[in-house]
């Protein structure tokens, strides 16, 4: 049909206003302004809109395939050196599914080329990585907390030194592991993974994140290469960790943009030193929520230093500069000198430097304090408990910890390898951080005595061994294998102290000097101490233990090994308890008037551990059992698999009423973290909020059902714990190891005096 004829209807309808139009009039006669009018004003808007529309979509899809690195003044200043042919004009050229982008190579550098053989500045194509990154968003990558580890490498050596790792922790299957190839060689992935012997049995996602032309490319466009691809592989799989090799064999390029990066996104870098791949296996066992933390857990080292102790303390200070740190943030350093500082250690503190110098640690500040304290006459145990504690505070309930060292021992090359993961796995990890609330520290000492210093004592078997615990007790400690078990006791030669708990141990020890408001001018009670050469503030953290089914994990090795040793041959009691003057007053020293210190007799020297690496030493190849599965023994040495369930609540009881100035009725308070307040009434006015716990309700029966039914439940139950112990006596247990007599609840003095054994005291253990 002509144009004219769609455009004006031939309605003879429309009269007079159409009487101009004949229809059929084509040709010559035709209006000419209708035959160049072109097509409707509607039909242009739609076209110019979908062109607008294919050309935002064009942009946005470049813009996404592009690094969110704009180049910076240096990359722009740099010399233009005959890029190829289909190089286009932006920074990044994108991503695709080759390694290399289409295109002859670069040409030749100029003759004032700074490096002939690394000479490109182009435009940067990362065209290998989209296939694998697009593939990570189906196992969870999209999401901000996740289980990706990410392995960065640029140089084969150190692919070579980190793929063992990578694939031995693949195989625990804790995590999803990535390795990232970001170097400049070119050959293929397949090629790499057969010269390092890797099979499809691995388990780790592989990752080409190499840029095109990657062997001419320049220092700096392989800095922004990384860059690029770190972006990628952010948006796409949100590593918690990235783990790279610092062992001397890494391109800086790669070290430098992934420090840069990562600390733009408040995540870990985990900087593998020489001999990773055999003294750091370790660290493939942990799950992505401990190795988060591996920057997060700051580990603080308190040495009290007592007077005339200088061989005992530059033996320990030595020990501690000779230990591997593993490229990990040193602790820092608290050293308490005594009031009369002896000539030695003047001349040793004077030329001690902390952190080692040796140890490459790349964040380095001020780890080291030294105290002194003013010069006093005495000091009351109080006094020295109040001091002990205020030498350290916490800054984060969660983040800081710290180690307290006796000035008489000597640590493992191994220690803080050993400390660092087993904080790691029962702090940190989705399963060690819930199971391990009843958890106040990790010790380092291997015990051979009981909390009185005399009896001896023998670590429980694992578990899994109780086929054959007949047999191994009567068996020398020396040939069990290693094994790890919880004992409600503290220690105070080498053990790492919980922040949480320390903070709480701080409550407690404030609410227990503080005097009951009946008997201001009183001096609050001293709990008992079973071994006068301990210091006065191990009992005070004794009584809390027990009053809250608190213990410490320790640690049994095979042969005779241990992380610490404990030098007794030069051993110096604590300040508030000194010498005495008496020889035979002593148990459990000697006394030789020639020399101003006590020969101990406590336990012999246990020799320090030799093994090349802590996974040779460790129960089960480094697999750390869980909280569940570890042998658990209270105060006296006694198994107790239910110590929370059946010995706490009768000894929280025990303290409330003994120490705490509560009634035997008066219900507690309600028990808030980092508190100790509902163990104590006494200080009731002192807090504004405070909550009481409810008492549990007791069933009301009527007395015709009563006397229809028979007695009630409870009175049921009286009848039967009357009948089987007569006299409201408790029944005990005696224990063949220690020949003491361990009550189930509370122990009558009648019952102590009964102790088979005469040369112990059960007090000295059990209260």
């Amino acid at each position: 049909m002509p144009l004219a004829r769609r455009i004006v209807p031939s309605d003879e309808e429309f009269g007079k206003r159409d009487d101009d139009y004949r229809p059929g009039s084509t040709g010559f006669f035709a209006s000419p302004w209708l035959t160049i009018r072109g097509p409707p004003r509607w039909g242009r808007n739609k076209l110019l809109f979908g062109i607008l529309m294919l050309s935002f979509l064009y942009l946005l899809y470049t813009r996404t395939a592009s690094a969110a690195y704009p180049p910076s003044s240096s990359f722009e200043n740099a010399p233009s050196l005959s890029p190829p042919s289909d190089e286009g004009t932006s920074y990044f050229r994108g991503w695709g599914s080759s390694s290399t982008a289409p295109g002859r190579p670069p040409a030749h550098a100029p003759d004032d080329a700074v490096d002939a053989q690394h000479y490109y500045n182009g435009p940067i194509g990362l065209y290998g990585l989209a296939g694998s990154a697009h593939a990570v968003v189906s196992q969870g990558g999209q999401w901000e907390v996740n289980r990706n580890v990410l392995f960065a490498a640029a140089s084969l050596k150190s692919a070579a030194i980190m793929i063992p790792m990578a694939c031995e922790m693949a195989r625990w299957r804790r995590n999803l592991v990535h390795f990232a190839f970001m170097g400049r060689e070119d050959l293929p992935i397949t090629a790499i993974l057969d010269v390092n012997g890797v099979g499809k049995e691995c388990g780790v996602t592989w990752h080409d994140a190499r840029p095109d032309f990657a062997p001419y490319s320049s220092e700096l466009r392989m800095r922004f290469s990384v860059l690029g691809a770190l972006n990628h592989i952010q948006d796409f799989m949100h590593p918690q960790v990235v783990i790279v090799d610092d062992s001397g064999q890494e391109a800086d390029f790669l070290l430098q943009a992934v420090r840069d990066r990562m600390r733009e996104l408040s995540k870990p870098v985990i900087h593998l030193p020489p001999g990773a791949p055999q003294n750091l296996m370790w660290i493939t066992r942990l799950d992505t929520n401990a190795l988060k933390a591996w920057d997060h857990a700051n580990i603080d080292i308190v040495i009290h230093a007592p007077p005339k102790s200088a061989g005992t303390l530059i033996k320990l200070l030595n020990s501690l500069q000779a230990a591997d740190y593993f490229y990990s943030i040193p602790p820092r350093l608290t050293i308490e000198l005594p009031a009369e500082i002896d000539a030695p250690t003047q001349r040793y503190i004077e030329n001690f430097h902390w952190p080692p110098s040796s140890q490459d640690c790349h964040q380095r500040s001020d780890h080291f304090t030294l105290r002194h304290r003013i010069p006093h006459k005495s000091i009351t145990p109080e006094e020295a408990s109040m001091r002990f504690l205020e030498s350290f505070y916490p800054s984060h309930p969660t983040a800081a910890h710290v180690l307290v060292l006796s000035p008489n021992t000597e640590l493992s090359p191994l220690f803080y390898h050993y400390v660092k993961y087993t904080l790691l796995e029962y702090k940190y990890t989705t399963y060690g951080a819930a199971a391990s609330a009843d958890v106040i520290g990790i010790s380092l000492e291997v015990p051979l005595k009981h909390l009185n210093g005399s009896t001896s004592f023998h670590p429980p078997l694992p578990r899994s061994s109780k086929a054959d615990s007949s047999a191994a007790d009567s068996a020398s400690s020396s040939q069990r294998r290693s094994s790890l078990y919880l004992w409600q006791a503290p220690n105070p030669s080498a053990t790492l102290y919980f922040g949480d708990k320390w903070m709480e141990f701080h409550d407690f020890l404030g609410r227990r000097l503080r005097s009951p408001p009946d008997q201001k001018d009183a001096s609050p009670p001293l709990p008992h101490v079973p071994d006068s050469s301990q210091p006065t503030w191990l009992w005070y953290l004794l009584e809390l233990m027990r009053a809250r089914g608190y213990s410490v994990l320790y640690p049994f090795f095979d042969h005779g090994l241990s992380l610490v040793t404990v030098h007794n041959e030069l051993h110096h009691p604590p300040e508030e308890r000194p010498a005495p003057s008496d020889p035979s007053s002593s148990d459990s020293y000697t006394f030789d008037e020639s020399k101003d210190y006590l020969i101990s007799s406590l336990a012999p020297e246990r020799d320090l551990t030799s093994g090349p690496t802590l996974l040779s030493i460790l129960p089960n190849a480094g697999d750390l059992p869980e909280i569940d599965s570890i042998p658990r023994l209270a105060h006296d040495g006694s198994v107790a698999p239910s110590l929370l369930k059946d010995v706490t609540p009768g000894e929280t009881k025990a303290f409330r009423q003994q120490h705490g100035g509560c009634a035997e009725d008066q219900q507690p308070r309600k028990r808030k973290p980092l508190q100790a307040r509902d163990l104590f009434c006494s200080d009731l006015d002192d807090d504004d909020d405070d909550e009481i716990e409810p008492a549990p309700e007791k069933i009301k029966y009527d007395e015709e059902v009563a006397l229809n039914e028979g007695p009630s439940p409870e009175d049921s139950e009286d009848a039967e714990i009357l009948a089987e112990r007569p006299g409201e006596l408790v029944q005990s247990n005696d224990d063949p190891d220690t020949g003491l007599t361990v009550p189930s609840t509370s122990t009558s003095t009648s019952e102590v005096n009964s102790n088979p054994n005469p040369n112990i005291n059960a007090m000295e253990v059990l209260n």
